[in-house]
């Protein structure tokens, strides 16, 4: 009850305070050229009151917000607690963040305190110094390039056995003389089945294929539970919620309740060895944690870890270049997709690292143009010295178009620096007045270019960047683009229309289920969920669209 005043109250009060505001025009704080970065809020306001309402709005709508900052405040921000933290908005100075010494911006000790907050680790375990000193650093050196064929070969077998079998058997099921119904297509729910597709293939991917039978799990248990848990991320990241309100919090209490399941099925396969894993990082993770002597539940909450990181975001990725190729016919995108898929499949029936880090570059393209328009990546760091946060560098003038001498920011010791890597993704000095546009050859090099669109796919940074970078981001990547090579080389899809989480259907287009893609078509695509800002890949919350799958006549 006092949980429901509170937000009754909030829902009353903080919209007249907005009003105020803005109608007197005090939302924007001076950014005189000093050291000290300015506070965001009407400075008449105490910075509490300054700093709920920031968590207000970035969680109605990130994107206004964060230009917003960008654009009243400049490349550094302050925001008042219950945030406490130092956006960074300029890619600029993202950049400046990324490339500076972990010794005075850290992510270890962030990474730790969330294996203890959000993964339930004991400080016994999530704090012990062979995290830094070998689980981390082991972690990095498995997930390099050349160590991930293993991985990527059980990925493609579950796509090619799983989910393409599926659709097959359903298109064969319609074709055989028992059926009446002349049709040669199917309807799907897209987000559902590719989901469940990308979901089942890293699984095997990342455990291999005997760890759910061996953990008592079926496949529809296990990401039941993880969609569970994985609902609870945000407000258990966000570290704000006192542990004693957790079981007020229903999202909250049904969350860790997953969580805990998850560890506690995986401890059995845990208990047995890892039968079915005999070699890679899950097995270099599982000896460390037997040399630490920590229990088979420990060592599976540090599993639940990587668990969550090889599946929050690639299955959502998924779906957006999924429904973006499908529909991208007026400039030829799809038709040219096709026939690099075509070329793929006609060269190799094997799909490994190096064959799809150079026959598949439109491809790579879209998915680079698909994280740039479809992620929200904040990279956070801890202060350990007083440090002086640069605006530019070489002498050249930063995007504030202030001289060097006259740019920077004193950043005092214990903060936090989030870098806001979207605000960059929808610059239009960057990107030009297509900006919101899904564009699938914006980092496809035409004939003669020699990298000139290539390269700057290094400005998305939709898998953070610098020390907190995702290191699993080149098996994501290679999967997305077996996934897509896989399912396009098999089957058309033709997006039909949304539907919304209640199972109603829109009427028409609206803008929650639109995107602009090039060529000046607005594409049918699902209304994105709302509640995860800065985690990663924009999620669906239950939201879908129907689409209608036939087999490919070659």
């Amino acid at each position: 009850m006092r949980t429901t005043r509170a937000r009754v109250a909030s829902s009353i009060i903080l919209p007249i305070i907005l009003w105020i505001a803005s109608a007197l025009n005090l939302t924007k704080s001076t950014t005189e050229n000093t050291k000290k970065p300015p506070t965001y809020g009407p400075s008449y306001l105490p910075p509490f009151i300054r700093g709920i309402i920031a968590a207000i709005n970035i969680g109605k709508d990130e994107d206004s917000f964060l230009v917003h900052l960008h654009r009243n405040y400049g490349p550094v921000v302050y925001i008042p607690w219950p945030l406490a933290q130092y956006f960074v908005t300029s890619g600029n100075v993202v950049q400046t963040v990324y490339d500076t010494p972990a010794r005075i911006l850290s992510f270890s000790p962030i990474r730790m305190s969330m294996q203890n907050s959000v993964m339930g680790s004991p400080p016994s375990v999530a704090f012990h110094s062979i995290m830094t000193q070998k689980l981390f650093p082991d972690h990095a050196r498995a997930l390099t390039k050349g160590k991930l064929d293993p991985p990527l070969a059980r990925f493609v077998d579950s796509i090619r056995n799983t989910a393409l079998a599926s659709i097959a058997t359903r298109l064969q099921e319609l074709s055989s003389p028992q059926n009446s119904n002349s049709t040669n297509s199917i309807e799907i729910n897209l987000v559902e089945w590719t989901e469940a597709a990308m979901f089942e293939a890293a699984t095997v991917a990342m455990f291999g294929p005997e760890m759910l039978p061996t953990a008592g799990l079926t496949k529809s248990e296990f990401h039941r539970l993880f969609k569970e848990f994985d609902a609870a991320f945000p407000l258990l990241a966000s570290g704000k919620i006192p542990s004693f309100m957790t079981s007020l919090i229903p999202v909250l209490s049904k969350g860790i309740k997953a969580r805990n399941n998850l560890a506690r099925h995986m401890s059995k396969w845990v208990d047995a060895g890892l039968p079915g894993m005999a070699e890679g990082m899950i097995r270099d993770m599982y000896n460390i944690g037997l040399s630490q002597s920590w229990s088979s539940f420990e060592i599976a909450q540090i599993l639940v870890s990587e668990c969550w990181a090889i599946q929050a975001n690639a299955p959502s990725a998924a779906v957006w270049a999924l429904v973006a190729i499908s529909q991208s016919k007026d400039d030829d995108v799809l038709k040219d997709v096709l026939a690099e898929v075509d070329s793929v499949a006609s060269s190799s029936s094997t799909l490994d690292m190096a064959s799809l880090s150079t026959s598949v570059p439109l491809i790579s393209s879209c998915i680079h143009e698909t994280l740039r328009l479809s992620t929200s990546s904040f990279s956070v760091r801890l202060v350990e010295e007083p440090f002086f946060l640069r605006g530019g560098s070489q002498g050249k003038k930063d995007e504030l178009e202030l001289a060097d001498s006259q740019v920077g920011w004193d950043i005092p010791k214990g903060s936090f620096i989030v870098c806001a890597t979207r605000v960059s993704h929808l610059d239009e000095s960057s990107w030009g007045k297509n900006v919101r546009v899904w564009d699938g050859r914006r980092f496809f090099d035409e004939a003669g270019m020699e990298g000139e669109r290539s390269k700057r796919s290094r400005e998305v940074r939709g898998f953070g960047g610098g020390i907190s970078i995702c290191e699993g981001r080149n098996l994501a990547t290679a999967e997305l683009k077996a996934f897509l090579v896989e399912v396009l080389s098999a089957f058309n899809f033709e997006p039909l229309h949304p539907i919304f989480s209640d199972g109603s259907v829109p009427e028409g287009p609206t803008p929650s289920t639109t995107m602009k893609i090039a060529g000046g078509k607005n594409a049918i695509c699902p209304r994105v969920g709302q509640g995860r800002v800065g985690l990663g890949v924009h999620q669906f919350d239950g939201n879908d669209v129907r689409v209608r799958v036939s087999r490919r006549v070659q």
